[in-house]
């Protein structure tokens, strides 16, 4: 333990006590455990860079889901109006056998 009359004498900062307490390790942030220190300049740019690749790829990402929402969209419209368009197809070509004589209207 440290004495008062070795307070006075020989005063120590609260991160000498720390350092003395817990042992010095350059990752450790008092109340936070261990992890980078967050004053860091290289840290800092190290995350920045990180972070906008993550952004970047994101918004690639984002337009990927877009164009593939467009595509899709499309599809169903046209997947909607095929059957229409088939049905008319049908209709035209009984109407066509119909009229040739092939056919009658009750068959159809």
């Amino acid at each position: 333990m440290i004495s008062s009359e070795g307070e006075d004498e020989n005063p120590k900062n609260e991160e000498k006590i720390c350092s003395q307490v817990l042992g010095y390790r350059s990752e450790y942030i008092r109340g936070r455990g261990s992890g980078p220190k967050p004053n860091s300049s290289s840290s800092k740019q190290y995350y920045r860079a990180e972070l906008e690749a993550a952004n970047r790829r994101a918004n690639e990402l984002a337009e990927q889901l877009n164009s593939h929402q467009l595509k899709m969209n499309k599809m169903r419209d046209e997947f909607r109006t095929s059957p229409k368009a088939t049905n008319d197809l049908v209709q035209a070509m009984m109407e066509q056998l119909h009229n040739e004589g092939l056919i009658s209207p009750l068959s159809w």
